[in-house]
């Protein structure tokens, strides 16, 4: 790959949900990925399963957990690969282009408004005052065009592989309250044609109330089954 000038690697603003603030670098971690590639190669399923919940402490999921890992091995191969790190949010609908509210798939948030525009979610564990750490999908890919061709231009790499977090938290702030209630009124003027029940729920921090909750709801529409 000779005339490789930028090779972009697409990380994601969560694979370091242990640290308070997230600067743009990429920090090390206690566990190497070589060496779990290799153990995973002898391992067998059951035994990868049960020591998987342990292993991927302090991360909730391994979703985060390979992409930290993923960032480590980027890493290594800088400067003799010419690639950078770009850390995105949790992408949403467009904000402009191609048109206002574009979106390809129920992936995240969009899922969880149409199925709650639907009547199928009633319920949610969610803490309603936490930030909703979302990005445009336009202005998401936009970024990273910009920074694919700002670094394809410099004559010099630099001496730390570049890490790029592309997210809205300090230019618009939104907790999940406010997007859940501005999904609750664009249901009621905007209703599906086909819904389970009328869209309505809320979220909640407590346990408790969220599981009797959906016990309540699932007997209901099993008797009206």
């Amino acid at each position: 790959m000779e005339k490789l000038q930028v090779l972009l690697h697409l990380s994601t603003a969560f694979c370091y949900c242990d640290k308070e603030v997230l600067n743009e670098r990429v920090y090390d971690f206690h566990h190497n990925p070589y060496d779990l590639m290799r153990t995973v190669e002898w391992m067998d399923e059951e035994t990868l399963n049960q020591i998987t919940p342990n292993l991927m402490k302090p991360h909730p999921n391994t979703y985060t957990y390979s992409k930290r890992l993923t960032e480590c091995l980027v890493r290594d191969s800088y400067p003799q690969l010419p690639v950078c790190i770009v850390r995105p949010s949790i992408v949403c609908p467009a904000n402009k282009d191609p048109v206002e509210g574009w979106v390809d798939s129920l992936n995240g948030p969009v899922g969880i408004m149409v199925a709650g525009g639907k009547g199928i979610i009633r319920s949610m564990l969610c803490n309603g005052e936490y930030n909703a750490e979302v990005i445009p999908v336009d202005i998401a890919i936009n970024g990273l065009i910009s920074i694919a061709y700002t670094l394809g231009q410099m004559q010099t790499l630099p001496q730390e592989i570049p890490v790029y977090n592309v997210t809205c938290r300090e230019t618009k702030r939104t907790t999940w309250k406010e997007v859940l209630e501005l999904g609750k009124a664009t249901a009621y003027e905007y209703p599906f044609e086909a819904g389970v029940w009328y869209p309505d729920g809320d979220i909640t921090t407590n346990k408790i109330y969220h599981t009797i909750y959906l016990c309540v709801m699932c007997r209901r529409w099993l008797h009206r089954v």
